[in-house]
């Protein structure tokens, strides 16, 4: 690691492959970071922890920088998410950070959900008799 890239180091949250020009740095995928400063290619860069999601910055974009931010309630986020997966239909969350998707929740009888994210009860004259 520890690339330089003409005489100035790789930005951070970057990687610069080894013999190109510093305006030859790239962002890291989306659902990978930069950890550390240096890196040399996209193989380099940390995937995001699990119960998170690092979406895809474009170079364009501020500086390029991915940011890592917490799984929103109603989806869950394995290990290098680039984005939130939905709890599946019949399930919902209210936490943040789900991990994986057998801790989405069940929706109980006599409710349903909308979003994956809250529950609802069936409203009058309704019902849900199954779970799910």
């Amino acid at each position: 690691m520890g690339t330089e890239v003409g005489n100035r180091p790789c930005p951070d949250g970057r990687y610069c492959a080894r013999g190109s020009g510093y305006s030859a740095d790239e962002s890291c995928p989306g659902g990978r970071y930069a950890a550390i400063r240096g890196l040399t290619s996209a193989d380099d860069c940390t995937p995001g922890p699990a119960g998170s999601y690092v979406p895809y910055v474009p170079n364009s974009a501020d500086d390029g920088q991915q940011v890592i931010h917490t799984c929103r309630p109603g989806t869950y986020c394995p290990e290098g998410s680039e984005d939130g997966t939905p709890c599946p239909a019949g399930r919902y969350s209210e936490a943040w950070g789900l991990e994986r998707v057998d801790q989405c929740t069940v929706v109980p009888a006599g409710y349903y959900s909308l979003g994956n994210a809250s529950l609802e009860a069936c409203p009058a004259g309704r019902f849900a008799a199954a779970t799910g």
